[in-house]
């Protein structure tokens, strides 16, 4: 009696495990599924709260004022912290799905760090530059496990710490609009002088040249995207490397011309030289050239 009951504690006990391992692979799916969904939803009060801010730059009349952000970074930063933690229940041999969280992780706390650079802290000691470091630390690590990493993600956390870091730090110009009777130059200048001067934005460029050349190394340019349905929102990692290239176009042409319009009406920003500044915009603009064919196309916001 005894030897058949141990053996069917064993088979119990056996299909207790098989049980919790299933139960786990769910839960993950389940949890990214919830999360991904949570991420989508900031982005669209995100694109809200945009729309909101041009709207009443372009009422102001004066283009210097910008109003206060959604105040999203805490929930951001939040979805951040629960995918790399939910990251960790992942089955090691689904690396897949891991990466998948580790890019919800690090796109959330993109936004973060942006509306911090616009506000301030979104949390008591902020951490959103943090999370970004880890979920794109890690991230790299899944993916250099995979022969054929899904792309479209992998191509993403090569770049995602040069992508926050430009998009802060350009947050408080990258919306003006000078108007000759309205907008006072010397206040552009102290704006560009303090976010824009010439050594850290063609630091920044070479930074996220680099993550782009890991993400091309990564992700073959034209090759089709792959992974778990929930990782990925369509498109193939070209159409990220074109959109990300033309957006760092846009803002160094954007750059140039305020710095010109600036110095023009007698306020020479002292930290950017204008002839150099042209000469980013236009490298900017040929590698996307050269990269896509065609010219950029920038939009008037």
């Amino acid at each position: 009696m005894m030897p058949g009951r141990e053996c069917d504690r064993g088979r119990r006990t056996a299909l207790w495990c098989v049980l919790v391992a299933f139960l786990i692979a769910g839960c993950a799916a389940r949890t990214l599924d919830d999360l991904s969904a949570s991420y989508e939803g900031l982005t669209v009060d995100a694109s809200r709260a945009e729309a909101a801010r041009r709207t009443t730059m372009n009422a102001s009349g004066d283009s210097m004022i910008v109003p206060p952000g959604a105040n999203l970074g805490p929930a951001f930063v939040n979805v951040s912290r629960e995918a790399l933690k939910a990251a960790q229940n992942v089955p090691q041999s689904d690396v897949e799905t891991r990466i998948a969280f580790y890019r919800l992780a690090a796109s959330s706390a993109h936004f973060a760090v942006v509306e911090e650079a616009r506000a301030g802290a979104g949390t008591p000691g902020g951490g959103a530059a943090a999370l970004l470091n880890e979920a794109q630390g890690r991230g790299n690590e899944a993916c250099a496990q995979l022969k054929t990493p899904p792309q479209r993600d992998c191509a993403y956390l090569a770049m995602a710490n040069p992508l926050a870091t430009i998009a802060a730090s350009s947050e408080a110009w990258r919306l003006l609009k000078p108007q000759d009777n309205s907008t006072q130059p010397d206040r552009v200048r102290a704006v560009l002088d303090e976010h824009a001067g010439d050594a850290d934005f063609d630091a920044q460029l070479a930074g996220y040249q680099a993550g782009r050349q890991k993400a091309v190394a990564l992700a073959p340019i034209g090759a089709s995207a792959a992974g778990p349905a929930t990782a990925q929102r369509g498109g193939s990692a070209m159409d990220f490397l074109q959109v990300n290239d033309a957006r760092v176009a846009c803002l160094a042409r954007k750059r140039s011309d305020l710095a010109r319009w600036a110095a023009n009406r007698g306020q020479p920003p002292s930290r950017i030289d204008r002839q150099q500044a042209l000469a980013t915009a236009t490298a900017t603009e040929r590698r996307y050239t050269d990269a896509y064919g065609g010219t950029v196309q920038c939009g008037t916001g």
